[in-house]
C-alpha cells in the first residue's frame, strides 16, 4: 500500500454533542433479537445488500480518487479496504451467523467484529496490529447502510430539558461535567425503557485505544501538568506534575465509577466512542478528530445535511479546574524523503503536486476539520472561519470551532518528537494501564501513579 504524509496540524480536539447513525461493536450498544426461521433470507440479503452499497462507495471513492491528472497512488488508500470487504471473515462469515443464530444482521456482524479485532490483536507486527482500525471504519460503513431509518436529532438535551445551543453550555470544569451527568439522569428517569443504556460522557478510558492517550494528556493540561521538559527529559516524578497526574487520574477513575461513562469503555478501540455517539447511547463524546461531524456531512441518505447541520454541534474541551481556557493537542504531518532514497526527484515531484495551493486547499477541505493547513496562503480561505453553508442558511457548528481552537488557543504538539522513548510510553498504554488499575484493581490513584511513572522512567532509561 502507499501511504504519505501532509503538512498540516490536527486542530479538531473539540467535542461533539447530539446523536448520529453508526452502531458499536460493543454489544451493549448493539440490537439483538431473534428473527423467525422464514426471515433468514431476507435478513442474509439485508446483509449482503449493505455489503454491496458500501462496495459501490468504496468504486466511487476510488473513481474521484484516480480521475484527472491525480496520480494512481491516490486509490492506493482504498485497498486495504477492499481487500478487507471482500475477505470471506468479514462479507461471508455473518451471514452463517445469521442462518445459525437467528439473529439480526447487526447482532451477527457484531459478534464477527469481536473475533476479527481479537485475530488483529493476536499479530505481533504493530503496523499490521493497527489494521483492525479499517475493519472497523468498514463494519461502521455496513452499519450504516443497515439503520438507515434511524433519526439523529439534536433533541437529547431538549428532551432531557436542558439547553442544546452549544454557546450557552458551560464551560467552566466542574459544570462541565456536571451537565452532562444531570442529562444523562434527565433522560433516564424520563423514559427508563428507551434510555436505560444512554449514557451521558463517552470517554474512551481503554488500553486498547490511542483515544485513551489524547483524553488523558488533555486532562493533565488542563491540571497543568507536564511529562517532558522543554528538552525532552521526563519531568512527571517533580512534585508539581506528579500531582497533576494523581489529579487526572482520579478524574478519570471517578467518572468512570460514578455511572456516567459506558461499562465497556474500558474495552473500547478508538471507533467505538464514534460508534457509540451514532448509535443513540451517548450524549457527548470527547474526540481527536472531527471523523463525528464528517461521517454526517459526508452523509449520502442525508441530502439535507439536517444531521451535520441541525442535529449536532462541536464545542470546545472545558476551561481547566483553573478557569484557563483549555490547552489544546496538536498533531503535525511532515513529508519525509529518506536521504539514501533512489528516486528522490520523483518523490520531491508528487511533493509538489500535492501541496499545490488548489490541489492541497481541496484536499484538506474535503478532510471536513479534521486537519488545518500549515501553509498561510490555503488558511487565508475564508472556509476555514466559516466552513460549510446550510441548503437552508445553517451556519457550520463544526469546522469554525476546530480553526478557533487552532489559532485562537495555545495549543501543544504531540511531544514524542522530542525524545522517541516518549512513543514507546504511547505504544505501550502507559496510561490506559494507570487508569485501569484504579477502576478494574480498585488502586488508589497516588499508587497508580508511582508504578506508570516508574515505567515511563524505566523506558526513558533505555535510551542513551
Amino acid at each position: 500500500m502507499v501511504s504519505f504524509a501532509l503538512h498540516g496540524i490536527g486542530v479538531s480536539g473539540g467535542i461533539a454533542i447530539g446523536r448520529a447513525q453508526l452502531v458499536s461493536h460493543a454489544t451493549r450498544e448493539v440490537a439483538h433479537y431473534t428473527i423467525p426461521l422464514a426471515q433468514v433470507p431476507s435478513e442474509i440479503a439485508r446483509f449482503s445488500a449493505a455489503i454491496g452499497e458500501v462496495k459501490q462507495e468504496l468504486e466511487g471513492l476510488h473513481a474521484a480518487l484516480t480521475s484527472g491528472d491525480a496520480p494512481g497512488e491516490f486509490g492506493a488508500f482504498l485497498d486495504v479496504h477492499w481487500m478487507i470487504l471482500n475477505d470471506p471473515t468479514l462479507s461471508e462469515a455473518p451471514k452463517r451467523i445469521i442462518a445459525e443464530q437467528r439473529c439480526n444482521a447487526e447482532w451477527a456482524l457484531t459478534l464477527q467484529m469481536g473475533v476479527l479485532v481479537e485475530q488483529f490483536d493476536q499479530i505481533e507486527d504493530s503496523y499490521l496490529r493497527e489494521r483492525k482500525g479499517d475493519v472497523a471504519d468498514l463494519v461502521g460503513r455496513l452499519r450504516m447502510n443497515l439503520r438507515k431509518d434511524v433519526a439523529t436529532p439534536r433533541d437529547l438535551l431538549r428532551e432531557a430539558g436542558m439547553e442544546d445551543d452549544p454557546a450557552k453550555i458551560p464551560l467552566k470544569w466542574d459544570d462541565y461535567w456536571s451537565f452532562w451527568k444531570k442529562a444523562q439522569e434527565a433522560l433516564r428517569k424520563k423514559d427508563p425503557a428507551k434510555y436505560g443504556k444512554l449514557y451521558g460522557i463517552g470517554m474512551t478510558e481503554s488500553t486498547r485505544a490511542s483515544d485513551t492517550m489524547y483524553n488523558f494528556e488533555m486532562a493533565l493540561l488542563s491540571f497543568n501538568g507536564e511529562i517532558l521538559d522543554k528538552g525532552g527529559k521526563i519531568v512527571a516524578d517533580q512534585p508539581k506534575n506528579k500531582k497533576a497526574i494523581v489529579d487526572t487520574l482520579k478524574f478519570f477513575g471517578d467518572l468512570f465509577t460514578s455511572g456516567y461513562v459506558p461499562p465497556d469503555a474500558t474495552n473500547w478501540t478508538d471507533g467505538d466512542n464514534n460508534a457509540g455517539f451514532h448509535s443513540r447511547t451517548l450524549v457527548m463524546t470527547p474526540n481527536p478528530s472531527q471523523s463525528i461531524p464528517a461521517a454526517q456531512f459526508f452523509n449520502k441518505d442525508d441530502a439535507e445535511k439536517k444531521n451535520y447541520f441541525d442535529n449536532m454541534a462541536t464545542i470546545e474541551w472545558p476551561d481547566g479546574p483553573d478557569g484557563k481556557k483549555a490547552r489544546y493537542l496538536s498533531a503535525v504531518k511532515t513529508i519525509i524523503v529518506p536521504k539514501d532514497s533512489k528516486n528522490q526527484a520523483k518523490a520531491k515531484d508528487f511533493i509538489k503536486f500535492v501541496v499545490e495551493k488548489d490541489r492541497f486547499f481541496e484536499y484538506i477541505k474535503a478532510a471536513n476539520g479534521r486537519w488545518f493547513p500549515a501553509f498561510t496562503d490555503v488558511a487565508a480561505d475564508s472556509f476555514w472561519k466559516e466552513g460549510h453553508k446550510g441548503p437552508k442558511g445553517q451556519k457550520d457548528l463544526h469546522v469554525p470551532v476546530a480553526t478557533k481552537i487552532f489559532l485562537e488557543r495555545d495549543n501543544k504538539v504531540f511531544e514524542h518528537y522530542k525524545h522517541p522513548a516518549l512513543s514507546q510510553v504511547y505504544d505501550e498504554f502507559a496510561y490506559a494501564k494507570a487508569i485501569s488499575r484504579i477502576i478494574t484493581d480498585k488502586w488508589p490513584a497516588e499508587k497508580a501513579a508511582d508504578e506508570m511513572i516508574e515505567r515511563m522512567k524505566a523506558i526513558f532509561a533505555q535510551y542513551k
